[in-house]
């Protein structure tokens, strides 16, 4: 259903003058708030805006650190051997045309 509502409201705020990733900064912006606003208003909610953007760190056991860590290194021993340039391609048409990128 908010994924409807999100592409309509992209739909509706993209103008000829404005531009998609503008519509879509608008649009998250818009959402953020009202899930603000319900939050606030629900009995049960009584705590700071801080604690609801970033969590508490307090709750973060040592396995997720590790896990972090693990899944990191994995993640970044993979990536440098998959040299392909259809990641290029698929994201920017323009770049892909410089030298050097197969597309």
């Amino acid at each position: 259903m908010f994924g409807s509502l999100t592409a309509l409201g992209i739909g509706i705020c993209r103008a000829p003058a404005v531009s998609e990733d503008s519509a879509i900064g608008v649009i998250f912006a818009a959402f953020f708030a009202l899930g603000v606003v319900i939050l606030s208003r629900q009995g049960g909610f009584r705590q700071d805006l801080g604690s609801l953007l970033f969590g508490n760190i307090l709750g973060v056991s040592t396995t997720d650190v590790w896990v972090t860590l693990v899944v990191a290194l994995i993640v970044g021993g993979i990536l440098p051997g998959l040299k392909s340039s259809r990641p290029h391609s698929t994201h920017d048409g323009p770049f892909c045309g410089l030298p050097r990128i197969r597309a």
